[in-house]
């Protein structure tokens, strides 16, 4: 995402329109995958609070089916 962020800026700097191009589609890339990783984090973290079972008997023996 950085090294997109830098073409970009090389790109508009001196009118490279590959370089923008290049750089453009890096930060997007990086961008997509940051979101991914960031909507999963945040999934991971619901869905163990929607199962967590403070009595840990109780949890061993849900989790075991």
């Amino acid at each position: 995402m950085l090294v997109g962020a830098v073409g970009v800026f090389i790109g508009f700097t001196f009118r490279n329109p590959v370089m923008f191009g290049v750089g453009f589609f890096l930060v997007c890339v990086g961008y997509i995958l940051h979101m991914r990783a960031y909507i999963r984090y945040i999934y991971s973290d619901k869905i163990r609070a929607k199962n967590y079972e403070p009595d840990p008997i109780k949890r061993m023996l849900r989790n075991r089916k």
